[in-house]
């Protein structure tokens, strides 16, 4: 199980990488939840949910609950079958590069 999580964590970054300009991922040291920074997008926090949760149906929790200064930071679960992160992967694509 580790290792397919794990698998999924580099799969997300690496597609981020390639895919998604303007944001960020890391690959995270103890956790499920992969770490995004919009910083480079130049989104607000506000649009930030607006795009990831209300239009493209991803589910996040916002970086300001789990740090000081992390409004330009959501963390997204990849605990989860790779067809279903792939998904979310795809669609947040579609509705950050338009």
């Amino acid at each position: 199980m580790q290792n397919y999580l794990l698998e999924n964590a580099r799969l997300a970054v690496s597609y981020i990488e390639k895919h998604i300009p303007g944001i960020r991922a890391y690959l995270p040291e103890a956790t499920y939840f992969l770490w995004i920074d919009f910083s480079p997008s130049g989104l607000s926090p506000e649009q930030i949910i607006e795009k990831c949760v209300y239009q493209a149906h991803v589910a996040v929790t916002r970086g300001t609950e789990f740090i000081e200064g992390g409004e330009s930071f959501v963390r997204l679960n990849y605990a989860c079958p790779r067809s279903l992160l792939m998904e979310a992967l795809q669609r947040l694509e579609k509705v950050l590069n338009q």
